[in-house]
């Protein structure tokens, strides 16, 4: 429902100053899933995620750029932004995590060499926790990066 969508995004705009990382997550998630690309919401969002990508969870860093590359919103700043907030936890991610990352940056024709190397080193010792599509999608992104 176009108007509702429109309506809720409007309200949270207002709202995303006073948002957790985990709200601005959640909700660059849901419009991207439901594929409604509402470009003042994204960039209030982008905003204010700026300010907060240290305290977003590995997995909010990487729904959220998943988000935005699904939504096709290439803004190498907040990009910038997640990759300096997420190398850090690497370590630690979740195996869909790690593709999800490598997959959002190759759909938006980014390369990011630290970020590649984080990804590498951590899904080289925890490949066998991949499930298929994670296998699939972390050689394609290498690939369509032209970065092997």
């Amino acid at each position: 429902d176009i108007p509702l969508l429109n309506s809720i995004a409007s309200a949270s705009l207002a709202r995303f100053p006073e948002a957790s990382q985990q709200d601005l997550a959640n909700t660059s998630w849901a419009f991207a899933t439901l594929a409604f690309g509402h470009l003042p919401l994204l960039a209030s969002i982008a905003a204010a995620a700026m300010r907060r990508c240290h305290d977003f969870t590995v997995q909010g860093l990487s729904n959220t750029a998943w988000a935005f590359a699904t939504l096709a919103i290439h803004d190498q700043p907040f990009f910038d932004a997640i990759s300096a907030a997420a190398i850090p936890k690497i370590p630690v991610a979740q195996a869909q995590n790690l593709s999800n990352f490598v997959w959002s940056f190759a759909a938006l024709s980014m390369r990011d060499l630290p970020l590649r190397q984080a990804i590498s080193a951590a899904a080289l010792h925890r490949c066998a926790e991949f499930a298929p599509q994670d296998l699939a999608v972390t050689p394609w992104s290498f690939a369509t990066l032209s970065v092997w």
